[in-house]
């Protein structure tokens, strides 16, 4: 697949996890918000590249960039160097994120754990974001649902990283 179309895709995926969060109101979509990224992943496996994970971060920021600034451009209210801030640090530890998970895609192991390895960096990335000092829980996907919390009453067991490892 040529590089803009995965380029788009990667924006897709972006405009899906924005339109997911609250004040839009339609958590739901966040089910298949990450489905055009692991399309993205499948496509730059099947170029056998030899940086497979800059491959991944670097097809992965598009999305993460469209998530962050849909979801946090209130922040340039009070200043533009802080939504700046904000936004490209999230986005490129999401990447990294992505990035690393698609380094060890390329690798040969079982294909049944690719889910179990993304579910496991993307709640060890949300884990590790919560307890730093740039803490910033705000797009953290178990947070998704607090517009809706009758779906979602077994947060008084799990926390918020149930809803992560749920969605």
């Amino acid at each position: 697949m040529k590089w803009y179309k995965l380029t788009l895709l990667s924006i897709l995926s972006g405009l899906l996890l924005g339109f997911a969060w609250y004040p839009h109101g339609l958590p739901f979509i966040i089910f298949f918000a990450f489905i055009p990224l692991f399309f993205v992943s499948d496509s730059l496996l099947l170029k056998k590249s030899k940086v497979p994970f800059l491959k991944g971060f670097l097809f992965s920021l598009p999305a993460f960039l469209v998530w962050n600034t849909l979801t946090t451009w209130w922040i340039g209210k009070c200043t533009i160097a802080g939504v700046l801030a904000a936004i490209a640090i999230n986005s490129i530890m999401m990447s990294f994120t992505f990035g690393l998970w698609h380094l060890c895609k390329s690798k040969p192991i079982p294909k049944v754990f690719y889910s179990f390895l993304f579910v496991s960096f993307w709640m060890t990335f949300e884990f590790i974001h919560l307890n730093w000092d740039l803490t910033w829980p705000w797009l953290n996907l178990g947070n998704l649902f607090a517009v809706c919390p009758r779906y979602v009453q077994w947060y008084s067991v799990t926390g918020t990283f149930g809803g992560t490892l749920w969605i």
